[in-house]
């Protein structure tokens, strides 16, 4: 893929949805979403321990996956519906802009949806999530699931570490399944609806944009 067209796709520039035609917003959005289905699908597998795995592998790298996922699927969701979005890896938060009908971030008809979708419960499971993913908190001793950290003079891997030992992955795993099968939804159903272009982001919006 060119670099012109890896920029089309948001992978290291501001997408600007509402500047290209319809049918293009709804095919980048789709290209994340099927990423984040097989992080998913990925995570799941996983979870199962096939060989070679050993069971000190499977905590931080279902997480990794399962962050991966939530990541994508709520980046994709944004590029389906907003003219221009700043990447980050902090999509937690973008979930309070969805969910605040004041703000005109999410497709409007989805707002329902998207306030039962994201409950207390599952923005704290995102959030534990991309706390997880390494660089999101600026620092080198707190966990996470793919570089040792040092903790109290301690060097850690992910690998068999206690941070990942003790989680229920299934709940997690749970969490995600149903973020990324109710965007794929959502995108389902916009994708067959005939829809105007988005206006011009308002400029209340612009100013609650989360920064990096």
């Amino acid at each position: 893929m060119s670099h012109k067209s890896q920029q089309a796709l948001g992978s290291d520039r501001r997408v600007r949805g509402g500047a290209t035609p319809r049918e293009n917003r709804v095919d980048v959005a789709n290209a994340w979403l099927l990423q984040a289905k097989s992080d998913l699908r990925t995570a799941q597998a996983l979870l199962l321990k096939p060989a070679p795995l050993e069971a000190g592998d499977v905590g931080c790298q279902v997480i990794a996956k399962l962050a991966q996922a939530v990541e994508k699927s709520i980046k994709g969701y944004l590029f389906l519906s907003r003219n221009e979005v700043k990447l980050t890896h902090r999509v937690d938060k973008w979930v309070r802009l969805l969910v605040d009908p004041a703000l005109d971030w999410s497709v409007p008809e989805h707002h329902d949806k998207l306030s039962e979708l994201f409950d207390s419960d599952v923005k704290a499971k995102i959030k534990q999530l991309i706390d997880w993913t390494p660089g999101t908190q600026g620092r080198t001793d707190v966990a996470n699931t793919e570089y040792p950290w040092v903790s109290h003079g301690v060097l850690t891997a992910p690998y068999a570490s206690r941070e990942f030992s003790h989680i229920e992955l299934r709940a997690y795993e749970k969490v995600v399944s149903r973020i990324v099968g109710t965007l794929s939804k959502l995108w389902s159903a916009f994708s067959r609806r005939a829809q105007p272009e988005p206006r011009q982001r308002a400029e209340r919006a612009e100013s609650a944009q989360p920064s990096h």
